[in-house]
């Protein structure tokens, strides 16, 4: 029994119910298996980001053909088998736990630049209350989907949250990107400094040093307002007691416990976070990927369009490993 149709933009699908072939090396011998046949109907399907699929795993087993796919091919979505003949197409959606500011409104431009290939879920932290590590993560694990698959996003200061929550294997979660982070106190000599932090005028440090930490050569005008506008939804209370939680942070136990995929970007002119923070994450979790972006600390907001390619990329394969 076959069955044809349509399963995404410029794509048509061919599913072959199978009686049992013995020795099919993708097909095992049993009455339900099926193959998918997925045929790109050009090669410029949405601009080569053809919507890519991948099978989740169920009691009936698949194989899966791909014809003329775009070179610049990503993922975008997750194939799931319902039935060996009833297919269903699922966005994936990305988690973005945002940095100290906590507001998620300096994710725009990297929002953008994924366009419409994704869902998103952007996690804001409550601006007032001087809420630590713990805290956070439970406002965090709030707003995880229910019933999606998704990967986790922790930029800076929320790299530690991401790392949390991944260790506990929500259900959903395929894949988890740091980015700019760290998984323990990243300028450990700086820790006997934690007491001061309860006096220190953060919300009055000039804008040269957030443009000089954040920025460096890449700061212009409507970055710098960006920054300024999200700084100033943040109380000083909130604000220094998440520098506190970096100063004594340390979740490399639950670093080892992740279970999917990681992912790691690296900023190469990061002058917040050092190199050592990502040799330390690949030290603690081996299979980590790190890739290294010539860019800033905010490398989401400077060089947004090619961290969107790279977390593209790392979506496809990641969907391509645990569902094919």
């Amino acid at each position: 029994m076959a069955v044809v149709g349509h399963v995404g933009s410029g794509f048509n699908c061919h599913v072959q119910r199978t009686r049992n072939t013995s020795g099919s090396k993708h097909v095992p011998g049993r009455a339900g298996a099926c193959k998918l046949e997925i045929v790109g109907l050009n090669n410029d399907v949405e601009s080569g980001c053809s919507r890519y699929l991948c099978l989740s795993r169920t009691k009936a087993a698949c194989s899966v053909n791909f014809r003329h796919r775009p070179k610049a091919a990503v993922p975008s979505r997750v194939f799931e088998l319902l039935t060996p003949s009833k297919f269903k197409e699922v966005m994936l959606t990305i988690v973005l736990l945002p940095g100290m500011d906590g507001t998620g409104s300096l994710f725009a431009p990297f929002i953008s630049a994924l366009g419409n290939d994704f869902n998103f879920v952007t996690v804001s932290y409550p601006p007032t209350e001087g809420l630590g590590y713990t805290e956070l993560e439970d406002v965090a694990r709030q707003s995880l989907p229910e019933n999606e698959k998704f990967i986790i996003l922790g930029e800076s200061f929320s790299g530690p949250i991401a790392v949390s929550l991944a260790s506990k294997n929500p259900r959903g979660l395929v894949g988890m990107v740091l980015c700019s982070t760290f998984i323990r106190n990243p300028r450990p000599k700086l820790e006997p400094l934690s007491v001061l932090s309860h006096f220190l005028p953060v919300k009055l440090a000039p804008a040269f040093i957030y443009n000089y930490f954040l920025l460096g050569p890449a700061a212009t005008p409507s970055l710098e307002a960006s920054i300024r506008a999200a700084i100033s939804q943040i109380s000083s209370t909130a604000f220094r007691a998440r520098l506190r939680a970096v100063l004594s942070v340390d979740v490399s136990i639950q670093m080892k416990s992740v279970q999917v995929p990681v992912l790691y970007i690296r900023a190469l002119q990061d002058r917040l976070v050092p190199p050592a923070s990502s040799s330390y994450v690949s030290s603690v979790h081996s299979e980590t990927q790190v890739i290294t972006v010539d860019a800033p600390h905010f490398l989401l907001q400077v060089a947004s369009k090619e961290a969107a390619g790279i977390v593209k990329k790392f979506a496809y394969e990641t969907c391509s490993a645990r569902f094919s």
